[in-house]
């Protein structure tokens, strides 16, 4: 009995050892699970706080892929813009060059232009000076020819008139046209300033030649004059 006794004493005495030990591991476990919930809170913090960062950081780089797509954007842009204005400006400058060029050959055609102005203006002058000239040695013979005239009807009346019809006769004769002799002198060639008659200038300028018959020299339509007595 008292060995019974004495087993079960120490059977409760092991149980209560074990109860023992077991309320200590049950402290131990709830004092590390609370160690536990609170690096778990911790961590969670900590997982919230770097979520954050990573989303703030991800809507940084975000934004920045963005600012560096628009500005990728404005500098093809700008490239092509340059490259535009580049291609108005080649353009401009062959213009530029082409103006030159042309303003140069426009400004030799004036000077050749104005060169010839001038030469045509004194030949002009020239020819014009020799025509009056002619047209005043004409009037000189006519009125040579009408007071020759006027002498031999004087000289008639008074019964000597010889001298005076030879006279005359030479007056007349200067006064016909050199070429067919039978008419009066009227129009003048000015490359030349020989004078002829209408019909024979007409002959000479209806004809291939158109030449004239004293010098040889050639004439055309504008060089023929009308010379009045």
């Amino acid at each position: 009995m008292a060995t019974q006794t004495s087993k079960l004493s120490a059977q409760l005495a092991e149980r209560d050892e074990r109860l023992h030990r077991l309320a200590l591991d049950k402290a131990k476990l709830h004092q590390r699970n609370g160690v536990l919930t609170k690096q778990a809170g911790v961590a969670t913090q900590l997982a919230a706080a770097s979520k954050l960062a990573g989303e703030r950081a991800a809507e940084h780089a975000r934004v920045h892929m963005e600012r560096e797509r628009v500005l990728d954007e404005q500098a093809r842009a700008l490239r092509l813009q340059l490259d535009e204005t580049a291609m108005l400006l080649d353009a401009a400058r062959k213009r530029c060059a082409e103006g030159a060029a042309v303003r140069g050959e426009m400004d030799e055609r004036v000077r050749v232009a104005t060169a010839r102005a001038e030469d045509a203006v004194a030949q002009l002058t020239a020819r014009s000076a020799a025509l009056e000239a002619t047209a005043q040695a004409l009037r000189d013979a006519q009125a040579d020819l009408s007071a020759a005239r006027a002498q031999l009807e004087q000289r008639e009346r008074l019964g000597d008139g010889g001298a005076a019809a030879k006279q005359v006769e030479e007056l007349r004769f200067l006064l016909l046209c050199s070429s067919c002799r039978k008419r009066f002198k009227s129009h003048c060639l000015a490359r030349c300033m020989h004078v002829f008659c209408k019909d024979c200038i007409d002959d000479m300028y209806t004809s291939r030649q158109r030449k004239c018959p004293s010098c040889g020299l050639g004439f055309g339509q504008q060089d023929i004059r009308q010379v009045y007595l």
